[in-house]
């Protein structure tokens, strides 16, 4: 079982990352609504910037601005950084339009 768990992580990470710079909303069960920056994007979730008081385990359902709501996980925390990994991957085209968008709007 932890070989299937750790290739499965190991599959997570070799995603390819987009670096872009956009402001997004999530709702956090105990903090709210929150505007979080968005610095890295995969398929496979984000990275954010300025991390409002998310904690490692803590769920937000993100808005990204070409797909449904998407329900997150953090996994991971480091200063002021956080890494949110998404329920079920986007797909290759809801990537693609949100890449799009987030790099079009300029911060």
């Amino acid at each position: 079982m932890w070989r299937n768990v750790r290739q499965a992580k190991a599959d997570f990470r070799r995603d390819n990352r987009f670096q872009v710079n956009y402001y997004a909303t999530g709702e956090h069960r105990r903090l709210g609504t929150l505007i979080l920056k968005i610095v890295d994007l995969s398929s496979t979730g984000v990275m954010i910037d300025g991390k409002a008081g998310i904690d490692r385990g803590d769920r937000i359902l993100l808005r990204l601005p070409a797909a449904t709501d998407v329900e997150t996980l953090c996994l991971w925390t480091w200063y002021q950084k956080a890494g949110l990994q998404f329920d079920q991957p986007i797909s290759s085209s809801e990537l693609t339009s949100n890449i799009d968008v987030m790099r079009a709007v300029r911060m």
